[in-house]
């Protein structure tokens, strides 16, 4: 059906796949974004993630040094200038692809710089991905045209002006910029220059305003000055010709995103040291708040025309929320696709389709389209003095396709138009696959293996904990997730409570087996001496030593509400099983409804049987784990 050749951007094939956060495994026919492996030993090194100690971002003084330069709100006028020049030029900006960029510089977005320097903490510099417990996710081009208003089409942002008359309009404005000054002579100045130009009717009015907006709110460089270098991209755009800021501007955030990660890495090490960063943090912030629900503030109503950033104007940040712990336990409430909801008077892309649909590339295909094929590819990112790499195929999610082993890109080497040209090269004849609007996307059961391998891993690596050499098998049926001691319960799989660790005459005991009044008076006569594999006794009241022998009533009042705990967590296991059973049951029937006859059950290898039932005996010893662990630390509170 797809083009299988290396310049198709996806692929098409039939794999088991499960949900995130883990589950029974389906065969169905999966989409996914090239490259993939099929084999963890292929796939390129984990992006590792350094994760600084929570005492550096507690300390003010050192984060008073973390300077958000590129965070500009707008000036005093520039409203009123922007509503000026609206009706005279609004075609014009349309046509250049910056019209909802330059309406959006009129709204202001509060400043959460705890927000962005916990998710800069979770970033990969290797991957130009933040990597959660949960899954990977970033900031990508499809942000920055909805969010930013800004194009992933045009000239490169580095294109010289190749025209007599576009050159002479040049040279103009550098010469204004020169007599442009303040009472204290400095040249250009922001203030002085919209005060020179505003409402002024001069002929270099509309490039000056342009000039002015690329300089403070697209890609600053100085506090108080217009930029030279944005003068050739003023003047294009002034034609109505379209210049691509998408991948300039991403491409300063992880630029900067990256530069605040080895700062945060080296802070501890060197307290005097400071981070000053250009790039408009605002739009990370937004991506956080669109994605994000338990950190961000209840949005506006938009009203008809306005751009997606006027969801948050002066909105404050949501407070008493830890945003470590909101984040890396929002695997199950991560917002994947949420400019696919419907949103009063907020007009969604054409490329987000009610149904499925394959669609052929070719140069007189429409642009909504080609734009979502280029947010989906990977490319080199060319910015203004910047070069980023940008690897869609790990984020697959984000734009509504599964999610597979990723595959290793290589960097494109050579000169900053060598990395244009990769970017800006033909995506014509494959075909394209366009998800469904509202499409659920799933992983790959190879993939979530490898995730919880290499997450447990690196938790090791983080803790000092060497790693034991444990068979494959054993490492995978003894310890699948991280756990919710440590914060990472969101990606164990949920799973129906049908085993116990529990030993009665050298036996498992199958609770399934069990009625629940038996389950409960198993739990009540369990020991505390094994939680969660620790075989040394917890408490035992028989062998205490002679200062916990004269304890007074209170002691035995202790001890009853430590069996009385049990008997609660017990509890809610058992309330919690009917309910997982059934979500698990309409989740399957949905699926099996919507599954085509050549991935029915038959077709499903015995290897693939055999892996199904791994994955059910896993998820069930991993809830197990968390239980036991759960009551440990409810014992060990009470015991204090």
């Amino acid at each position: 059906m797809a083009d299988k050749s290396t310049a198709a951007i996806m692929e098409e094939r039939e794999e088991l796949m499960v949900s995130p956060p883990g589950g029974i495994p389906t065969l169905r026919t999966a989409h996914f974004l090239k490259p993939t492996v099929n084999s963890q030993k292929d796939t390129p090194p984990f992006p590792f993630f350094f994760k600084t100690k929570t005492a550096i971002f507690n300390d003010k003084k050192a984060l008073s040094r973390v300077q958000f330069k590129g965070r500009r709100y707008p000036q005093k006028d520039w409203k009123k200038w922007v509503d000026q020049l609206e009706p005279l030029y609004g075609t014009v900006w349309k046509k250049a692809g910056v019209y909802e960029a330059v309406m959006g510089s009129t709204y202001q977005t509060l400043r959460h710089n705890a927000l962005i320097i916990r998710l800069a903490e979770r970033w990969c510099v290797e991957t130009n991905t933040f990597v959660f417990p949960w899954g990977e996710a970033t900031v990508t081009l499809e942000d920055m045209m909805v969010l930013g208003g800004y194009s992933v089409w045009g000239h490169s942002v580095l294109a010289p002006l190749n025209a007599k008359d576009l050159i002479e309009t040049d040279a103009s404005l550098n010469k204004a910029r020169k007599n442009v000054k303040t009472g204290g002579g400095l040249s250009g100045n922001q203030y002085a220059w919209m005060n020179h130009f505003l409402g002024s009717g001069h002929q270099l009015e509309h490039e000056a305003f342009l000039s002015l907006w690329l300089s403070r709110y697209v890609f600053p460089t100085s506090y108080g000055c217009v930029a030279q270098n944005v003068f050739p991209i003023a003047i294009y755009l002034s034609r109505g010709i379209q210049i691509a800021l998408a991948p300039a501007v991403l491409a300063s955030i992880y630029r900067d995103l990256s530069l605040l990660k080895k700062w945060t890495n080296c802070n501890s090490e060197d307290g005097n040291s400071e981070c000053d960063l250009w790039a408009p943090f605002q739009l990370v912030q937004l991506w956080a708040w669109e994605r994000f629900p338990a950190l961000s503030p209840q949005p506006n109503a938009l009203k008809c025309g306005e751009p997606r950033s006027a969801r948050w104007h002066r909105l404050k940040k949501v407070n008493g929320v830890d945003v470590s712990k909101a984040i890396d336990y929002a695997g199950e409430s991560f917002e994947w696709r949420p400019y696919t909801k419907l949103v009063n008077n907020w007009v969604i892309s054409k490329f987000y389709r009610e149904t499925e649909e394959w669609v052929w590339v070719d140069s007189n295909m429409n642009k909504e389209a080609i734009s979502f094929a280029r947010c989906c590819r990977d490319s080199e990112l060319v910015g203004i003095n910047c070069q980023e790499q940008y690897l869609p195929h790990r984020v697959a999610m984000q734009f509504g396709f599964d999610q597979d082993l990723p595959g290793y890109v290589s960097r494109c080497s050579g000169t900053l138009e060598i990395s244009w040209e990769n970017y800006n090269r033909s995506i014509g004849n494959v075909e394209l696959y366009m998800p469904p609007r509202l499409h659920e996307s799933d992983v790959t059961v190879r993939y979530l293996d490898w995730w919880k391998e290499k997450m447990l891993a690196l938790e090791d690596e983080m803790n000092g904990i060497p790693r034991l050499n444990r068979s494959e098998n054993h490492s995978r049926m003894t310890r699948t997730s991280l756990g919710s001691i440590q914060g990472y319960q969101n990606i164990v799989p949920p799973v129906s409570l049908s085993i116990c660790n529990g030993v009665k005459d050298g036996g498992a005991i199958e609770e399934d087996k069990l009625t629940d009044g038996e389950i409960l008076n198993h739990k009540s006569r369990k020991s505390v001496r094994e939680v969660a594999g620790d075989n040394q006794p917890l408490y035992n009241k028989h062998n205490r030593d002679s200062s916990s022998s004269t304890t007074d009533v209170g002691a035995g009042r202790k001890m009853e509400s430590i069996e009385s705990v049990e008997m609660r967590i017990a509890s809610e296991v058992l309330k919690e099983r009917p309910k997982r059973v059934m979500e698990n049951a309409e989740r399957s029937e949905v699926k099996r409804m919507l599954r085509s006859s050549r991935n029915s059950i038959e077709k499903i290898t015995s290897s693939d049987k055999t892996r199904i039932l791994e994955m059910d005996l896993e998820a069930q010893i991993t809830r197990l784990e968390n239980i036991f662990a759960r009551a440990k630390a409810a014992k060990l509170n009470l015991l204090i």
